[in-house]
């Protein structure tokens, strides 16, 4: 009896697990309004708009990472509104990632009632949290290929290979060069037992993904760059582990503790055994993440996005025969932290709608620049995550307001910002007088040359920005401010 109930709780946890998307628009993820709103962007260039002409250009979808541009905008001109295109394609990265890591853990024979609710808390993890859903959507695919690849005969295999490469690349980078590692330590224990020409798919995936990545169009730089902070290199990268579930308020975080700590126990009470080939895989991704750089150019988080994945491999390929307490335990701690997140987006989500109404009245044409009112470098992990308000400004872009900070990367999107837009990316520094003066003196400049018919401020963290406005203030809240950049107070020093 026990067994038949902690099924039908595993299902129930799976079928709850897709709640959080449903209960807001758009999904309090930090970067996800950002790419939202570029989709609008994107829609209206293919429209022909003259208003976003004048600050963007198509580059075509021939670039890395396309998935979400792809699926989104198809949405979008199959006549569903931004809004739910973008939801849909949030619930279909949900359903693709549970059904491809359950069609893996069969691959491994590893399936238990448990599986489902690995997949469940592992898809709500840090990457998602900061909005990076082209990665999150290449894992799922990723998985589910892996699955196919592994029942595949060796010649198709090689197939599979090929075209997971293409298919990984269009969804993201990163993943596809995951792709090429793990069939890569596949093949190498496959060496053992069979020839050599029948290991050679990790080969295969990175001849197709060098090739197509030599005909896409390059944007950015190629600098490296290593995060330290406070405890080095060696405490960012054991932070990276920590925080692969993390990214919400505090109740929010230790949920998402207590269902991970739940399912370390119950896999290491299940007398846990794993296969040597995701073992070896798992291994080589650890050490991928400790020897990643935080940033390559112009992306940022790599190392941080890779922790979910040797993770990832492990819950799906670990076998384990659940205790009769588990399998209660498992569903009830998973769907407990699904719930917690599930009111905590919804809470989020009331802040970005709080957001929409006080802008409502912005006139259309208008530019939105960004700003921040504390040094980004004292704010604790709560005050960037409750709530996770970085793109909150983007929203505007669906009313026909310029908001410079879109993403709009050549070598990664299929739209680029025109080049004398460039310098007004850059978050404002209203941190202290001394940076607010010089912010309000560059401002009047921008206010002066009349290239813009109104210029506002959204200023994130505000610290004591309200008290230093004066006329310029127009929506004091707590969580962020609006201004009128061009009636800041004199600019001059005293």
């Amino acid at each position: 009896m026990l067994r038949y109930f902690g099924r039908a709780a595993a299902a129930a946890t799976l079928l709850l697990g897709a709640l959080p998307l449903l209960l807001t628009r758009p999904a309090p993820l930090q970067d996800w309004p950002n790419h939202i709103a570029r989709i609008h962007i994107l829609v209206d260039l293919l429209h022909g708009s003259p208003f976003w002409g004048h600050y963007y250009r198509l580059t075509g979808f021939f670039v890395p990472n396309a998935a979400l541009d792809l699926g989104i905008t198809g949405l979008r001109l199959a006549g569903l509104p931004l809004p739910l295109a973008a939801q849909c394609f949030l619930v279909a990265t949900y359903a693709l990632f549970v059904a491809s890591f359950l069609a893996l853990a069969r691959a491994y024979d590893a399936s238990n009632p448990a599986k489902p609710c690995f997949a469940v808390l592992l898809f709500y993890g840090n990457a998602l949290f900061w909005g990076l859903v082209n990665y999150v959507l290449g894992l799922g695919l990723l998985l589910g290929l892996l699955a196919l690849w592994l029942r595949a005969g060796p010649r198709t295999r090689l197939a599979v290979a090929a075209a997971g490469a293409a298919l990984l690349l269009l969804a993201h980078l990163v993943v596809a060069v995951l792709w090429i590692i793990v069939l890569g330590c596949h093949d190498l224990h496959r060496l053992r037992r069979a020839r050599l020409a029948h290991c050679l798919s990790w080969l295969i995936a990175l001849l197709v993904v060098a090739s197509l990545l030599s005909a896409m169009p390059h944007g950015g730089g190629l600098g490296i760059g290593y995060a330290g902070g406070r405890f080095g290199i060696a405490g960012h990268k054991l932070w990276l582990f920590a925080k692969v579930l993390l990214g919400g308020s505090l109740l929010q975080d230790l949920t998402s503790l207590a269902g991970l700590l739940v399912c370390i126990i119950a896999v290491f009470a299940g007398r846990p055994s794993l296969a040597p080939a995701p073992a070896l895989a798992a291994a080589i991704l650890v050490l991928t993440v400790l020897l990643a750089p935080e940033r390559i150019g112009d992306g940022s988080q790599l190392d941080s996005r890779l922790a979910i994945a040797p993770l990832l491999l492990l819950a799906a390929a670990v076998r384990i025969r659940p205790h009769p307490v588990a399998r209660i335990a498992i569903p009830a701690a998973v769907l407990a932290r699904t719930l917690v997140l599930a009111w905590a987006w919804h809470a989020s989500g009331q802040e970005f709608a709080q957001y929409r109404g006080q802008t409502a009245s912005l006139p259309s044409g208008s530019l939105m620049l960004m700003a921040y009112g504390t040094r980004l470098s004292t704010l604790s992990w709560q005050h960037i995550w409750s709530p996770p308000i970085t793109s909150i400004a983007t929203q505007l872009v669906l009313h026909d307001l310029f908001v410079p900070t879109i993403f709009a990367e050549p070598g990664q999107q299929p739209v680029a910002l025109d080049a004398r837009y460039t310098p007004l990316k850059q978050p404002w520094n209203l941190s202290d007088p001394v940076h607010f003066r010089a912010s309000a003196r560059a401002l009047a400049a921008l206010c002066a040359s009349g290239a813009f018919p109104h210029i506002y401020l959204t200023v994130l963290y505000p610290g004591d920005v309200a008290g230093m406005a004066g006329a310029a203030l127009l929506r004091p809240r707590h969580d962020f401010l609006l201004l009128d950049a061009c009636r800041l107070p004199n600019p001059q020093p005293p």
